[in-house]
């Protein structure tokens, strides 16, 4: 504030980024090299401390530093004689502008935008024009205001990029140098931007603030080439680690490569051009031979690759497939009269395959973790907190664990690519005969720590539990990212992906994790129940309670009026249903333990109903809430649905009592003899269950 505006020449500029260099590097300059920001610039300029004191100037400036230096730099970028190292420089402010949360003015980026579109860009320069444009595509929402030709100039420039980067054979006879490898980085991290912003697959709400024309143009005219010609080259990248893995440049390839093939449309990766690679145990699928392709090289990437980079990549391609492939897991075994529920569900052979194939490593570690160990009790009863960090495993271990997590939070999420009930059941009817529930539960209880939180000093949080503002996070209040570019050493990896199966296996199949839970011994038990009770039961119960408040905007029924009150502090949820001068009301409440526990039902009031029908109704809804997976506002929902229908007279299913079945059918099948009616479901279920074909009522052949 007290230099005269009249002395800020050139002079003055370049006095101050020596300065402000000299005083932050003067204790670091060791280190100098091992900075994620700086290490690029290190290598291409072959050492030269004073170029590399130029560069890494900005990204140490303050606020008003920044708005000081980069007008400076921009006009140093628009004279034709400037060196690759301004560019740099002026990336390396925009970047800390970025980082501090600083809007530039709109004039100062449109003459960065006019640098980008209207200069003649050298070979040399190119590094740095791309790293440009991904910094300045990322600077707030100036990416909105882009016109049709800027957008043109960086689409033919990644275009032009990695048509020359993934010509295997001209890379090859140009040698595979340091610099393609920078190339393959920045290129990269351009494509994950413009993939998270035009891809539709990615951010619906964002791609609609784009021109629809452009949309069409990345889809039909850029993309295909570029994502076609990166897929092989990602597939292989196995190969590349296993000779270059201690280079940190070539790790840092590895996972912008990564990134960039998480944006990539789907149309393009179910028709890929890969080399076929078949399981043996699929020779009876449906799927296309490209998507048995993509699947099965995407499975050996998630569960044999040492790296976790391609790990979470695969897990995030394949998480795309499944949607895809779900609906040819499921086949009917007959063709008999009654057949819907004659379906029988069978998993991928690569599925199949990582789980055999980790067999051994998974009994070792049920033999080094023990839940019960590791969530021990003190004399008075209280639970003793370990203050080392969370369950480790093994180094050489640690990929094929982390693949076994995946590959359970994979086989759990097909459950969400089902939409009817019958679905579901078929698909957990199969984990149950499988014992894969079992095996779930026993590997990711003994992973989750004693204390599960990890510290996260970018952002501070209230803690749910001390009420207290920390940097602690709980593994169960916030799912693990997995971000092919985040922390890939993190400690803490382990344990949250075990925290995140178990909140997964107990949101979606709360019944067979119920199921499991009773069948083990007491000693067993006491260390779930204290697990689950302390850290996860007071989220699923708020989810239920917030959930079931939703169906108070359904108030009008077909029949009646319906209504529907949460009780935070209690744990209820209180349900009414009016029609005309009847009403009946019911409480139901969660236990601390709850889903482990059952919600309890009691009718608190009702009147102008029958003893019969409100016994019935009483039935139907404590059938849905123990038996079913579905939440609590789902079971409500179809107990409502229920007595709509009782009191239009349809007639309800001899068998479960209801008239609407879980996958909203009626009961459609009569027995002949006694003119009882029942769901097609539940009929046949009581065929296999009873292993006769008569009716349940009256016991005439059916």
């Amino acid at each position: 504030n007290f230099i005269d505006k009249n002395l800020l020449t050139n002079e003055f500029y370049i006095e101050l980024i020596y300065y402000h260099i000299y005083c932050q590097i003067k204790d670091k300059y060791l280190n100098i090299n091992q900075r994620d920001d700086l290490i690029q610039y290190t290598f291409i300029l072959n050492n030269n401390d004073e170029l590399n004191t130029h560069l890494i100037l900005a990204s140490f400036f303050r606020e008003s530093q920044s708005k000081l230096i980069i007008p400076y730099l921009i006009e140093q970028c628009q004279d034709e004689r400037r060196s690759e190292l301004t560019l740099a420089a002026l990336n390396q402010s925009l970047i800390r502008m970025n980082k501090l949360g600083i809007i530039l003015d709109e004039i100062y980026l449109n003459n960065i935008l006019n640098i980008l579109i209207k200069s003649k860009i050298s070979s040399k320069e190119t590094l740095q024009i791309i790293q440009l444009w991904n910094t300045l595509l990322n600077h707030g929402t100036f990416v909105y205001k882009l016109e049709h030709n800027h957008w043109d100039n960086v689409l033919c420039l990644i275009s032009d990029l990695f048509q020359n980067l993934t010509n295997v054979q001209q890379q090859i006879n140009q040698q595979f140098t340091l610099r393609t490898e920078f190339l393959f980085i920045h290129a990269s991290n351009l494509l994950t931007t413009i993939g998270n912003l035009l891809t539709k697959d990615n951010k619906q709400e964002e791609t609609d603030l784009f021109n629809k024309q452009l949309l069409d143009e990345w889809l039909l005219l850029y993309s295909k080439d570029i994502y076609q010609g990166l897929l092989p080259l990602y597939i292989a990248l196995p190969s590349a680690l296993t000779e270059f893995s201690s280079f940190y440049v070539t790790n840092e390839m590895v996972k912008s490569i990564c990134c960039a093939m998480c944006t990539i449309p789907i149309d393009y990766l179910l028709s890929n051009n890969l080399k076929p690679l078949f399981h043996s145990e699929d020779n009876q699928s449906t799927l296309s031979e490209s998507i048995q392709t993509i699947f099965n090289h995407l499975y050996h990437l998630l569960c044999v690759t040492p790296n976790r980079s391609l790990q979470y990549s695969a897990y995030h391609l394949l998480n795309k497939l499944l949607p895809h492939i779900s609906s040819t897991l499921i086949r009917t075994t007959n063709n008999e009269t009654i057949a819907e529920d004659n379906k029988t569900c069978r998993l991928p052979g690569s599925m199949l395959e990582a789980l055999e194939r980790s067999e051994n490593t998974i009994k070792q570690l049920l033999n080094e973790n023990d839940i019960v160990e590791e969530h021990l009790l003190d004399d008075n009863g209280h639970e003793i907190i370990s203050q080392s960090l969370p369950t480790t495993v093994v180094t050489d271990k640690e990929h094929i664990i982390i693949g076994e997590l995946l590959n359970y939070k994979l086989i759990l999420n097909l459950i969400n690519c089902y939409s009817s009930v019958e679905q579901r059941y078929t698909y957990k009817l199969m984990l149950q005969e499988k014992k894969l529930v079992d095996r779930f539960l026993s590997i990711v209880l003994g992973l989750i720590p004693a204390n599960p939180v990890y510290n996260d000093p970018s952002s501070m949080q209230i803690s749910s539990i001390t009420k207290k503002l920390t940097h602690s996070k709980s593994m169960f209040e916030n799912d693990i990212q997995l971000s092919p570019n985040g922390d890939l050493t993190s400690t803490y990896t382990i344990p949250h992906l075990a925290c995140s199966v178990y909140f997964q296996c107990l949101s979606l199949i709360p019944v067979l994790v119920r199921e499991w839970y009773h069948n083990q011994t007491k000693r067993i038990r006491d260390a779930v129940d204290r697990v689950t009770t302390k850290y996860v039961s007071p989220i699923l119960i708020q989810q239920e309670l917030d959930l079931a408040s939703t169906l108070k905007d359904i108030n009008v029924g077909e029949t009646g009026l319906f209504t529907v009150k949460k009780h935070s502090n209690t744990r209820e949820i209180t349900a009414i249903y009016n029609i005309e001068t009847s009403r009946v009301e019911i409480c139901i409440r969660l236990p601390m333990n709850y889903p482990l526990s059952t919600a309890s039902i009691d009718c608190t009031h009702h009147v102008g109903f029958t003893k019969e029908q409100w016994n019935k109704w009483m039935f139907q809804l404590k059938t849905n809430l123990i038996q079913n997976n579905g939440s609590i506002a789902d079971g409500l929902l179809h107990w409502k649905q229920n007595i709509d229908k009782t009191m239009q007279g349809i007639e309800e299913c001899s068998i479960c009592y209801c008239i609407l079945h879980t996958n909203n059918e009626l009961p459609k099948r009569t027995c002949r003899t006694c003119k009882k009616k029942f769901h097609d479901a539940c009929l046949f279920r009581w065929f296999r269950s009873s292993n006769k074909s008569t009716c349940p009522h009256c016991r005439a052949n059916f």
